[in-house]
């Protein structure tokens, strides 16, 4: 899937005003590829440059599935990576 700026996302017809910064959008404008009813909390994993995948964002919202000009919104992984970290140090 691809990711869709944060700016592009707030625009009409997309969600409007409604991505804040520790989200994200994913998906295809055109509809047609994207998370589902049911997929909340699951990774979205994207390649880095070694090939190898990392954990980009975890599903949260969206309307329908694979809908035209609404793609899915992921919780951004890297603003909460402080809190991750102090919850899982021992």
């Amino acid at each position: 899937m691809r990711v869709i700026s944060n700016d592009t996302c707030n625009r009409s017809p997309l969600y409007p005003g409604q991505i804040m910064p520790s989200m994200f959008c994913a998906g295809f404008v055109e509809g047609g590829n994207d998370s589902c009813q049911g997929d909340s909390g699951g990774p979205l994993m994207v390649p880095d440059r070694k090939g190898s995948y990392l954990l980009a964002g975890v599903v949260s919202w969206g309307y329908g599935c694979a809908r035209k000009n609404k793609p899915g919104v992921y919780g951004r992984l890297a603003e909460k990576l402080d809190w991750i970290r102090s919850q899982t140090e021992e």
